[in-house]
Formats: structure tokens, C-alpha cells, sequence
């Protein structure tokens, strides 16, 4: 982790990279994921083997495992689906509760399934 500010209670697997980041508390990062300029808001989840740059991923969001992320914003309680890629995005919208399946993201307030 190069020059990124962190918040309480965040987690992150091997072999994980951030580089100028502002992270959240209580978010999850998988291993094997390289983070370059991004925002990471509260209880937000990064699967495994995801690259996300120049990026915001809003409160209790999720993007899955092996997801490429260039120039976007994911909006709170959102779900980027495994394998995505996806660059200059704003990825919002309603979606079933059932879609969102980590229970210490938070309150789910509408959820969307992308990808």
C-alpha cells in the first residue's frame, strides 16, 4: 500500500497492491487485486483478481471476482458481476435483494446485478 489512507477494520488478501487510495471502513479486498487511484467507500466488497483504476466504488457495493474496472463509478448497494469489465461507466440501478450476497455490507436499498 503506497501512499493510500485507510479506514478501520479493512481487510485484504495476499498479494493485493493499492497505490493511491482512499479506502473505507470495513471493506473487504480479495487477493490478487491491484487498486490505482481509486475511492473505496464503507463496507464496499472487491472480489479476487480485480484490477479497478482512476475509480470510485460507493458504500456496500460489490464487484466480483476477476473484474476490470477503468474510470468508473459503481454507486452504493450495487453488484458488478464476476469477469466485468467496464470503463468510463456509472453503474447504478434496482435489482433484487438475493443479488447482493455479502451480509456485512449493510442494508440493501435496492440492489443491481451488472454485467
Amino acid at each position: 500500500m503506497k501512499n493510500c489512507t485507510i479506514g478501520g477494520e479493512f481487510r485484504s488478501g495476499k498479494k493485493s497492491i493499492l497505490r493511491n487510495c482512499v479506502i473505507g471502513s470495513g471493506v473487504k479486498i480479495g487477493a490478487k487485486c491491484t487498486l490505482n487511484n481509486c475511492v473505496v467507500m464503507d463496507n464496499a466488497v472487491i472480489g479476487d483478481a480485480c484490477t479497478i483504476q482512476n475509480s470510485i466504488v460507493c458504500a456496500a457495493a460489490q464487484v466480483k471476482k476477476g473484474c476490470n474496472l477503468k474510470n468508473c463509478q459503481v454507486t452504493h448497494h450495487v453488484v458488478v458481476e464476476e469477469g466485468s469489465t467496464l470503463k468510463n461507466e456509472i453503474v447504478s440501478g434496482e435489482a433484487d435483494e438475493e443479488d447482493f450476497d455479502d451480509e456485512d455490507a449493510g442494508p440493501a436499498l435496492g440492489d443491481l446485478v451488472f454485467g
